[in-house]
Parts: structure tokens; C-alpha cells; sequence
């Protein structure tokens, strides 16, 4: 079955057609809305932010926060502008730590940038974060088998 509509109504249903989904364009966005649907606004990454992140992150590769040491809280003050965290532990622990890191650092909004020397290094807001793993350090002598793993997070702010 076939429907032929007149020149002079297709004209006519054009034109209120038109209208109607205009009307009903408009009024889609604002149905249900109210002013607790807007979204949030950007939580400031501050220090406290990013400690929070890093001790997450090694907590999620099995790691205790803990039983890490940190530079940045010198006599007991935080540093404004960096949060480091390092342990030494077995390489293998060591380098299966390292991409479960990164796979929460990118959960919590964290954004790769590669840096060759280092397989952890990310930015968030104006922070910068490098971290790896080694088996030498002029700083810790460690024993065969043992690595060195390091994060540091520095405000490079504006």
C-alpha cells in the first residue's frame, strides 16, 4: 500500500513537523535537570592530593606504604612541592610493583608522559611524577637480588 499525500499538505506537514521536534530539541536538555546536575568542579591537586595517590598506588602493586621512606618530610614538615616514597625490596617485587603503579596512578587521573630513563612518569594538574626501579644506587647499598624502587613527585606549578 502506497500513501500519496497532496503538494499542498506535505507542505503543511513539513512545516508543523519541524516545529514540533524543534519544540521537543529544546525542551530535551532541560527535562529532570536541576542544579545539583551540574558537574563537579575539578578537585585543586594539592601535596595532601598527591600523597594520597602515591601511597594508593603502591598500596593497589601490594605494597605497604608504610614500610616505604620519604624525603619530603624533612624533620617531620611536608615539603610543599614534593611527595617521594622509595623502599628497597626483591627485583621481582620491585618490577612486578612498577605497572600496577602506573595502572592506578591512571586510575586516579593521572596522565602518562614517557620519559625514557624512568618507566613510571606521569603528570597530574602541574605535578610531575618519575619512578622506577634499580638494582644500583649510590645512595643504598643493596644486597643481590634487591632493587631500589623510587616515586617522586615534584610541583612544577605555575
Amino acid at each position: 500500500m502506497h500513501i500519496r499525500i497532496k503538494p499542498s499538505m506535505q507542505s503543511r506537514i513539513t512545516t508543523r513537523s519541524v516545529a514540533a521536534a524543534a519544540i521537543l530539541l529544546a525542551s530535551v536538555p532541560l527535562a529532570g535537570c536541576t542544579a545539583g546536575d551540574a558537574p563537579p568542579e575539578a578537585e585543586a591537586v594539592t601535596r595532601d592530593t598527591v600523597d594520597r595517590d602515591v601511597r594508593a598506588a603502591v598500596r593497589k602493586a601490594g605494597l605497604d606504604p608504610a614500610k616505604g621512606k620519604t624525603t619530603s618530610n624533612p624533620n617531620g614538615i611536608a615539603h610543599p612541592s614534593a611527595v617521594d616514597w622509595f623502599a628497597v625490596l626483591d627485583t621481582p617485587q620491585a618490577e612486578q610493583a612498577l605497572p600496577k603503579i602506573g595502572a592506578e596512578l591512571e586510575r586516579l587521573g593521572w596522565h602518562a608522559e614517557p620519559v625514557d630513563t624512568f618507566p613510571l612518569s606521569y603528570e597530574k594538574s602541574d605535578w610531575s611524577l618519575v619512578g622506577r626501579s634499580v638494582t644500583e644506587a649510590d645512595a643504598v647499598t643493596l644486597a643481590p637480588g634487591e632493587s631500589l624502587l623510587t616515586v617522586s613527585v615534584t610541583d612544577f606549578g605555575p
